[in-house]
């Protein structure tokens, strides 16, 4: 697999955010999924580890929050089949397009990450904890998900759960988000 591949699926993933994220889409956005792309580069352009593929990391972050474009609810596996079916499209190996479907699902999950791409991704996709601006994020966030109906506690519980998630479940597993985020979150 090479760049130009990733290089598509920047454009498909810009196209499809830009033309099927309606204005609900307060957090989930095509620029947080950019930004997410971002921290991902950043990430990888200091890791050490030379079994990691930069490309399946940097589909898998595209991808990442695709899915939400389709099925709020659904989100993740939404984005593992437009990851599949981009990549078919795209006559990548079918060991790629299992690997980055992999990586999308375990970002998501509460598993310990397996290999250091998984935990990259469980970095990028956590990575907003760390931003200067984490307190509006969380509140595009909670605004979103009353946008869709989701049933969310009150704004005191919405408050003491994410404290709770940042002290106690949360934690950075590469040494860049170590270092960089741990202090920031």
């Amino acid at each position: 697999m090479n760049t130009s591949i990733v290089n598509k699926a920047e454009k498909y993933i810009k196209q499809l955010l830009s033309e099927q994220l309606n204005k609900n889409f307060l957090f989930h956005s095509q620029g947080y999924t950019i930004k997410q792309v971002k921290k991902a580069n950043k990430i990888l352009a200091k890791n050490t580890t030379s079994n990691v593929d930069k490309n399946r990391v940097l589909l898998a972050s595209y991808f990442l929050n695709a899915g939400f474009a389709v099925n709020y609810e659904d989100h993740i596996a939404q984005s593992v089949e437009l990851a599949n079916t981009f990549l078919l499209k795209e006559n990548v190996d079918s060991s790629d397009i299992k690997a980055v479907a992999g990586l999308i699902e375990s970002a998501w999950n509460t598993k310990k990450p397996e290999n250091e791409e998984e935990a990259i991704l469980k970095d990028v996709r956590t990575s907003f904890y760390a931003y200067g601006d984490f307190e509006e994020l969380l509140g595009l966030l909670r605004l979103e998900s009353e946008n869709f109906d989701v049933n969310i506690p009150d704004l005191e519980s919405w408050r003491l759960n994410f404290i709770e998630k940042l002290r106690i479940e949360h934690k950075f597993y590469t040494n860049y988000a170590k270092e960089k985020w741990q202090k920031k979150k």
